[in-house]
């Protein structure tokens, strides 16, 4: 009865928007492949978006969440580079949300289809993580950006979109199988090395977010993101080369090496 009701209201669409209907109500197998690799190159999009935000250092181009900045929803106000980091961000923000229509329209179409069995569960499932992990990836990236690029955040940012991507490569693999339980193509050693290396990787990829944490984190990386300490003593000789105590370069070569030579009582390290 359900399929026949499915059936029933692709036909009452009107003729030009019919294939999505049916693709959508009423799909074929062919149809959840379709719907499958949608969602995986998708998917895969939002890493690459994701990337450029982070390699032009635009995490911060949208300063608010959900709104691009305290005024407006989109990317829109100053010019020059400014905004071309908030365009970078937002355009971002945009792939996310069409991601998320085309998770939605894959979980209804593994909701809907049937093969002689009845209803695919193990799809039904792995549709459903997709557009699950678009919602905790687009919260954790509004925390991100609330936080100033906590680098933890960052990490667990980018997990989640790796945890999209799985999903929808599981989803392809198994709309093209069938019911019947998996059956190992290697030995048990292979199996596990392989298991292994995907642990190390992912371990590997969250310390490499962290350890390339963005200059504006923490907020005393004040001098050309290079975390400085200055201990210089009260009754430390005075620097020479005209430096003084309240120098805003700590860190500059001139002054840092006249407060090396000013003495025993006083150093400055970086």
């Amino acid at each position: 009865m359900n399929r026949m009701s499915a059936a029933t209201a692709a036909q009452a669409a009107p003729r030009w928007w019919r294939p999505l209907t049916d693709s959508l109500l009423a799909p074929s197998a062919t149809a959840i492949r379709r719907w499958s690799m949608s969602g995986l190159v998708t998917s895969i999009l939002i890493i690459l978006t994701g990337a450029a935000v982070r390699l032009s250092q635009s995490g911060l181009g949208c300063t608010n969440w959900p709104d691009c900045t305290a005024s407006s929803l989109v990317a829109s106000g100053a010019t020059g580079d400014s905004l071309v980091h908030r365009w970078i961000e937002f355009g971002n923000r945009l792939v996310t949300v069409a991601i998320f229509v085309v998770a939605i329209g894959l979980f209804i179409a593994a909701w809907q289809y049937r093969d002689q069995a009845g209803r695919r569960r193990d799809l039904v499932w792995l549709a459903a993580a997709q557009p699950a992990a678009i919602v905790v990836q687009a919260l954790l990236g509004g925390i991100v950006v609330l936080t100033k690029l906590n680098p933890a955040l960052v990490s667990l940012h980018f997990l989640a979109s790796v945890a999209l991507v799985a999903a929808a490569v599981a989803f392809y693999v198994r709309c093209q199988e069938g019911r019947e339980p998996g059956r190992p193509l290697v030995p048990r050693p292979v199996r596990l090395t392989a298991l292994g290396a995907v642990g190390a990787v992912a371990l590997m990829r969250s310390i490499g977010t962290v350890s390339r944490a963005p200059a504006r984190w923490p907020a005393h990386r004040t001098w050309r993101g290079t975390r400085c300490h200055s201990r210089v003593s009260p009754s430390s000789t005075p620097t020479s080369a005209g430096c003084s105590a309240a120098s805003s370069s700590p860190c500059s070569s001139g002054c840092g090496s006249a407060r090396r030579r000013a003495g025993r009582y006083g150093s400055a390290g970086c």
